[in-house]
């Protein structure tokens, strides 16, 4: 972490990994079957292979695309629906070894450049989580 970054919280009782959840946005323009090909072939693929590169693969990275049948459907019935495309969950240890995944160089140049090419950035979210699991099958 750099010099003055504030101190992360260590009580994770709840769970024994750090999470982290991001929203993503598809950029303006882009369809969402492309959003879908480029973030699932493109950039994954990419950004796994630059973590792993050096050293900090993340446990686990889940991409969850929103099925836009679906959300039609529910919005016909009245329902309220998420304006989100798609949602990604990172697993690791510690919210740091995340945070370092985010940090390193080559995903502050590469990553950054390839998810202004698909995904509108200044709208995604990242939220931190601990898990309390109730039914883990």
């Amino acid at each position: 972490m750099p010099p003055g970054s504030p101190t992360l919280p260590i009580n994770r009782a709840e769970s024994p990994r750090a999470r982290v959840l991001m929203l993503v946005k598809r950029k303006e323009g882009i369809s969402q079957a492309d959003f879908r090909r480029h973030w699932s072939q493109v950039h994954a693929p990419m950004l796994l292979r630059m973590a792993e590169g050096e050293g900090k693969a993340p446990l686990k990275y889940h991409q969850m695309h929103i099925n836009a049948q679906t959300n039609d459907i529910l919005t016909w019935m009245g329902r309220e629906t998420t304006e989100w495309d798609g949602v990604a969950m990172f697993e690791a240890e510690s919210f740091g070894d995340i945070f370092a995944i985010f940090q390193s160089e080559q995903m502050r140049i590469a990553g950054v450049a390839d998810e202004e090419e698909f995904m509108d950035r200044s709208r995604t979210q990242l939220i931190p989580l601990n898990f309390i699991p109730f039914i883990d099958k």
